[in-house]
């Protein structure tokens, strides 16, 4: 079953580490995540990552990953520094679940 944006943003703050066990995360910490939902998704789509048409709709599959690569986005304003393996290992894992490979770039010769 598909998970919610809701869903997509509470998971994103469990990995930050913001919210504990039966706790309801502020409305401002829910903003951060939030916010950066339509440009990741984005990002994903035009580096043709994958492409998510609605963050309403995410499907089971890559909702780890998508979590992971918004908690990554948002970790600074949380006092967690970036981390460049797990934002490449969370992408590997998107391409690979959803292609294989990336898709190859070859040069048309024209006559």
């Amino acid at each position: 079953m598909p998970k919610t944006r809701t869903d997509l943003i509470n998971e994103a703050l469990d990995m930050l580490g913001v919210t504990g066990t039966g706790q309801t995360p502020s409305a401002e910490d829910r903003a951060v995540i939030d916010g950066k939902i339509e440009p990741k998704l984005a990002e994903l789509s035009r580096r043709e990552i994958v492409y998510v048409p609605d963050p309403d709709a995410v499907d089971d599959e890559i909702f780890d990953a998508l979590a992971t690569l918004l908690a990554e986005e948002a970790g600074p304003k949380f006092g967690r520094p970036r981390d460049l393996g797990v934002r490449l290992e969370a992408e590997g894992r998107l391409i690979e679940m959803l292609g294989g490979s990336r898709p190859e770039t070859v040069a048309a010769e024209y006559f």
